[in-house]
């Protein structure tokens, strides 16, 4: 679905109703989510609302509501990367769950294949990490992930 449809439907109508918040990084993970999406019943075209600095499509994934923004810059930490865009969706949709999709740095085509989930016990941020003569010395916290995804997963692998 390529097709977007701006109208006058508010952040505020929708707050609370998304049930899945995705964020990508790339214009062609974008092109390729919004492929999957179905228009919002009522509606032709996957919504659009601009608010503050990001644009927002909602649009609907088998049963589930879905807020989609792309990141307006790479990275982590500087403007529009993926943490501050991150918590921006939080605070103004307040889904049940947030997903990033992307290709992880492409971490490791022998242990990973396109389409595999991968679900971090932490997550550390690249940019804070120094350099040294060849040695890497990470200089932020790992924040963990919480303990009800670990969990589930454990049951799901029966580990």
């Amino acid at each position: 679905m390529n097709q977007t449809e701006n109208h006058n439907i508010t952040l505020e109508s929708l707050k609370g109703k998304i049930d899945i918040a995705i964020i990508t990084a790339t214009d062609l993970e974008t092109k390729n989510l919004h492929s999957k999406l179905s228009p919002v019943q009522g509606y032709s075209n996957i919504l659009k609302i601009y608010h503050e600095k990001n644009t927002y499509y909602i649009g609907v994934f088998e049963q589930y509501t879905i807020c989609h923004v792309q990141c307006s810059g790479m990275g982590s930490t500087q403007a529009g990367a993926s943490s501050v865009t991150t918590s921006q969706v939080i605070a103004h949709w307040n889904p049940k769950v947030l997903i990033m999709i992307g290709i992880a740095f492409g971490i490791n085509s022998n242990e990973q294949n396109i389409g595999d989930i991968l679900i971090a016990e932490a997550i550390t941020g690249y940019n804070y990490v120094k350099l040294n003569k060849g040695k890497e010395t990470h200089r932020g916290k790992d924040i963990p992930s919480t303990d009800n995804i670990l969990r589930k997963i454990k049951e799901i692998k029966g580990t």
